[in-house]
């Protein structure tokens, strides 16, 4: 029921602990061509010196943008340092800090860690840093810009200090006091570890144990790992339908990274949040990276290289938050589920992939379920009884064809025997006797995909192997009584919390609009009054109140009085077309775009959004005939009540202004997401 995957025998097999100590050797099994590094035993012990550096405390750290320190006049950026005592070798533990780094270009100086007993401490134990580049020389360079990249740095930990480091600092200097300074969060006890023994490790093919010591009593099962979001369109009703599947399969928590979201979506998150369901972690980008949220946007989307070198750092962020808390943590996108096929949830699943192969546990430190597309361009059956806001139940129609083994996988990843991670499965596990990942067979768990159109990147694939071939999939159906009835709970308090807040909001908020240049206290002083009476982070400010869609509660559109149009459409149509077959001028179908979040039209799947926005019916025609024109005055007034409904239990929403700036700065940059305008003010 477990097998290989195939994608991982063309990698290596990494040595977490010396990255000198290698010998390349043919494995029989692949290609003969194929060089897979090989770990001897004596290499698997970690050892480094260590040495007192009396430089005394830390008193100056250089910033750059709000999350990131930069060390001393280098293009290296420090986020995030974790506790990690994972390893063990022959009976002994071996500690490490971890800390995710990005780095400019390629790291050409050795590194050194300096590791703190105390924040205000006068000497330091310093060891030599193990960088690891959190990427495979056989997915590509890259492009030919300037690229940065994700990096693990590693400190082995002194047997004294075991236990007690307090913070580190890293430094291209061997002892001079270091500009840089993260606090380490120590665990309270020694890391009761996955019941994977050392000496398991070393030969796969040992006595394992039974399925009961595969879920340890002292953590929890699973925690998700979302990658930032960016949308500036409303994704709120999916999201809900999507945060509460994950729940009913089994997620305890979900880690959400942020750049920029619609003010809609972000009140959905912060709901989750505030129940403890949803973990959010604000994420910029450091060094010449943009970071207003438009630019940023248009950055990532042009440089596809650099954008999924930046998704490895949130992925094992969120990997290294979870070593002491989670069994498995599941790196998926919000268009994502993995669904048991033969069980109700991921326990269950879980606990019939090791019963039917118990040693999988032991070689394995990432289990893969293979991907199957639900795609909007597929005929869709009629689905009575389902609301129009259930996304994923309303769409049965999936690709026959699953993806290629080792394409598109998304995988359970063990905290336990992980160094690092990335979007698919384990990029390189903590034991170098490992093999990366496993494949779950299809029979008992497939990866619902929901796109709108196949990957314009897979234009081959998607023509021989995903577009011929299609079938109804209700495998989500099981779950259609709870997820309506938590949907519904979920729309029902969201809805009383806003209405709830609005009257403090909005009292607070005017006060800091009137004296934004002149305020007498810090965003942190203003944080702290707000959640005192909101429960809530600051995130907006009102200069006057506007209709919100999603503040409305929960029930169906109201009726129109206007007779809907109906609009010829065809295949290779384009703005100017689509103009004048609806009646609209070229601005005002730009104007229909900009809201839609539709930079251009690719496909027919386009102007059917675009067009439902407006409430008219379309007819798709393989040429297009004589149109009828309306008048300007009455489409403006369409486009106009297309942007939020009609209806008097609507709720005030103020625009949003999100409060950006470093803690220890004394500026702050207001950025009014409504006018795409920032303000620079000081406080206090």
């Amino acid at each position: 029921m477990v097998t290989q995957e195939k994608s991982s025998l063309t990698g290596t097999t990494f040595n977490p602990l010396e990255s000198s100590s290698r010998s390349y050797y043919p494995r029989f099994s692949v290609d003969p061509k194929v060089e897979v590094i090989v770990a001897f035993s004596e290499q698997l012990e970690p050892h480094s010196k260590s040495r007192y550096c009396p430089v005394g405390p830390v008193d100056q750290i250089t910033w750059d943008s709000r999350l990131w320190q930069r060390i001393d006049y280098e293009n290296i950026y420090l986020w995030s340092s974790y506790y990690d005592d994972r390893y063990s070798f022959r009976g002994n533990s071996y500690h490490f800090i971890r800390t995710i780094a990005l780095v400019r270009e390629r790291l050409t100086l050795d590194l050194t860690c300096y590791l703190w007993q105390q924040q205000n401490s006068t000497q330091a134990t310093t060891v030599p840093v193990i960088a690891t580049e959190l990427w495979l020389d056989i997915w590509g360079k890259g492009s030919s810009v300037t690229l940065y990249k994700a990096y693990l740095f590693s400190c082995l930990v002194p047997h004294n200090l075991h236990y007690n480091v307090s913070g580190v600092s890293i430094s291209p200097y061997d002892c001079s006091k270091p500009e840089t300074y993260i606090p380490i969060e120590v665990p309270s006890q020694p890391n009761r570890a996955h019941p994977v023994a050392s000496s398991t490790i070393a030969n796969p093919l040992s006595t394992v144990e039974s399925k009961s010591s595969l879920w340890l009593p002292g953590k929890q099962k699973f925690a998700i790992c979302v990658k930032p979001l960016d949308f500036t369109r409303d994704i709120s009703k999916r999201l809900i339908e999507w945060l509460e599947l994950q729940f009913i399969l089994g997620a305890d928590l979900i880690n959400i990274y942020l750049y920029s979201v619609h003010p809609s979506t972000y009140k959905v998150l912060d709901y989750y949040a505030s129940l403890g369901k949803v973990k959010l972690f604000p994420l910029d980008l450091p060094g010449q990276l943009p970071n207003q949220p438009m630019e940023r946007s248009q950055f990532l989307q042009n440089n596809i290289w650099q954008k999924r070198r930046l998704e490895l750092l949130p992925y094992n962020d969120c990997l290294y938050r979870h070593i002491y808390t989670h069994q498995f943590v599941v790196l998926v996108d919000i268009d994502e589920v993995i669904v048991p096929v033969k069980d109700y949830d991921w326990k269950s699943l879980l606990d019939r992939v090791f019963t039917n192969d118990p040693k999988s546990i032991q070689v394995y430190p990432s289990f893969s379920v293979q991907n199957t597309y639900f795609l909007e361009s597929y005929p869709s059956p009629l689905v009575p009884g389902i609301p129009s806001y259930l996304y994923m139940i309303s769409h049965v129609a999936r690709s026959t064809n699953f993806s290629i083994p080792g394409y598109a996988v998304k995988s359970f990843i063990s905290t336990n025997t992980s160094l690092a991670v990335f979007n698919h499965y384990t990029l390189f596990p903590l034991y170098p006797a490992m093999k990366r990942n496993a494949l779950i067979s299809t029979s008992l768990a497939q990866l619902n995909h929901y796109k709108s159109e196949c990957p314009r990147s897979m234009v081959k694939e998607c023509s021989e192997r995903f577009m011929k071939y299609w079938k109804v999939d209700k495998i989500l159906w099981k779950y259609k009584k709870p997820l309506l009835k938590a949907i519904n709970q979920a729309f029902n308090s969201i809805t009383i919390m806003l209405s709830s807040s609005s009257r403090v909001a909005k009292s607070l908020v005017s006060v800091v609009l009137k004296n934004h240049f002149q305020l007498g206290k810090k965003a942190s002083q203003l944080e702290t009054c707000y959640r005192s009476f909101h429960g809530t982070r600051i995130v907006s400010i009102s200069s006057s109140p506007v209709l919100s869609f999603a503040d409305r509660p929960s029930k169906s559109d109201p009726p129109s009085n206007k007779k809907a149009k109906v609009v010829e459409i065809w295949h290779g149509m384009g703005p100017r077309e689509l103009a004048k077959s609806s009646g609209l001028t070229i601005e005002q179908v730009r104007e229909l775009m900009d809201l839609c979040n539709i930079k251009w039209i690719n496909s027919v799947e386009d102007i059917k959004t675009m067009l439902t926005k407006l409430r008219y019916r379309f007819t798709i025609v393989t040429a297009p005939s004589k149109v009828v024109k309306e008048s300007e005055d009455n489409i403006s007034e369409l486009i106009e009540q297309s942007r939020e409904p009609e209806g008097k239990d609507l709720k005030p929403r103020p625009p949003i202004v999100t409060i950006m700036g470093h803690s220890n700065c004394r500026t702050r940059i207001w950025w009014n997401h409504s006018t795409h305008r920032s303000i620079r003010c000081c406080l206090g």
